[in-house]
């Protein structure tokens, strides 16, 4: 503690004062112990009141109340140390810019909401993917954030995260996208537990899974297409032999060989229907329906 006259002139103080600067502090001035402080500014505390100086001294720092006492015509100077404070706040800084460049880092939506719906983290990717702005989400009711998907998929699936505390997947769920055109989102919903153990919202990380799901598409019908190829390959290879049968063989009355061309045909629709080689019967009732004389145990031999 420091007293002094309304003019700066220190007439008083503690040993915790002698012991901080160092040096006797009578007829000392104000101004020559804080950096910063003129005598204007003297003049205004002690007309007008209170006022607060921080002052760097050796390795620590403190902060200084200067106040007016008007009765006396007298200042006083009330100073603590603060450094253990400021290095808090530093590390509580440095803390949160590697947060926020930890979330820089993250390629998954992030969101993260506390307990009572209110959004309290939305990253660069959740703002580039729905389009809303991470200034305009931050505080706000998640329900209410904007983002065009089916809600009460969405929401179901959150209420089941908070009352059972697990993780839940959402897969393919539809959203419009930045561009205004449908997109498909993957969802992992997961409880954030307070240190108590109680429900302290949740924590929802996502990706956007549309180019994905076009690619499956295009490979699904890919290999259709060479399914459908292979079949084809299988039925030339198939009917291959028989036509050779057909054309060295004498099948009686007419021109029977474009007929027995559609009974092979016929043929291998029953069996791909049944599952199981054609019986007899069948062939002949192709055959009986075609007029056709044919050496059944000849083509089935073929």
């Amino acid at each position: 503690m420091l007293q002094a006259k309304n003019d700066g002139e220190i007439i008083g103080y503690n040993m915790a004062a002698r012991e901080i600067f160092g040096q006797e502090l009578r007829g000392k001035l104000l101004t020559d112990l804080f950096d910063g402080l003129n005598l204007y500014d003297i003049k205004i505390i002690a007309n007008y009141g209170v006022s607060q100086v921080e002052q760097k001294i050796d390795t620590d720092t403190f902060l200084f109340t200067l106040r007016s006492d008007l009765d006396e015509n007298t200042l006083y100077a009330f100073g603590s140390n603060i450094s253990d404070r400021i290095l808090a706040e530093n590390e509580l800084r440095s803390a949160h810019r590697q947060n926020e460049l930890l979330l820089a880092s993250i390629t998954s939506i992030l969101i993260s909401v506390d307990r009572n719906g209110y959004i309290q983290q939305w990253n660069q990717v959740a703002e580039s993917t729905f389009g809303i702005p991470t200034a305009e989400t931050i505080g706000r009711k998640f329900a209410k954030c904007g983002i065009q998907w089916s809600k009460e998929t969405v929401q179901d699936k959150i209420n089941e995260c908070i009352e059972s505390q697990k993780p839940v997947w959402l897969d393919q769920i539809r959203f419009t996208r930045k561009d205004g055109n449908e997109g498909f989102l993957s969802i992992n919903i997961s409880p954030i537990k307070s240190k108590k153990g109680n429900s302290g919202g949740f924590l929802l990380l996502g990706n956007d899974v549309t180019e994905r799901k076009v690619l499956e598409a295009q490979l699904s019908q890919a290999q259709k297409l060479e399914a459908i190829g292979q079949l084809g390959a299988g039925i030339a290879h198939e009917i291959n032999t028989p036509m050779q049968y057909i054309g060295d063989n004498d099948w009686g009355e007419g021109d029977g060989g474009e007929d027995m061309v559609v009974v092979i045909f016929a043929i291998h629709a029953e069996e791909t229907r049944t599952g199981r080689e054609c019986e007899k019967p069948v062939l002949k009732d192709f055959a009986k329906e075609w007029n056709i004389k044919v050496n059944l145990t000849g083509i089935k031999n073929e």
